[in-house]
């Protein structure tokens, strides 16, 4: 059994250390460092943030509150650096979907 968890520990740092070392995990990096230092859009970002709980916890789908917040939103999605990152992220999931298909087979095993 130490065998066995000593392998699987050896093969996950494998696995941890190619997704760390792909190109699409640098990009994610080297975008959310640029989007961290854009103030400005930091600042857009925390409105909406700000905005969305105000209408989650009072109940304001729907209302003019909530079209204001979506044209926020829209505005925010036409920025290229921000667009970016969404994408970077979207590669870096794609990286961990079998992480969570193999989560899902243990769940199995250990039932």
């Amino acid at each position: 059994m130490e065998k066995l968890s000593k392998d699987v520990l050896q093969k996950t740092d494998e696995l941890v250390n190619i997704i760390l070392s792909s190109k699409e995990y640098k990009r994610y990096v080297s975008i959310k460092e640029q989007l961290h230092n854009n103030k400005e859009l930091n600042n857009k970002i925390n409105e909406i943030r700000k905005l969305q709980k105000h209408i989650v916890k009072n109940g304001l789908e729907n209302t003019d509150e909530d079209k204001f917040l979506q044209e926020k939103i829209k505005e925010l999605e036409n920025i290229p650096i921000y667009n970016e990152y969404l994408n970077a992220i979207d590669e870096v999931n794609n990286y961990l979907k079998p992480l969570g298909i193999l989560q899902e087979y243990f769940d199995k095993l250990t039932k």
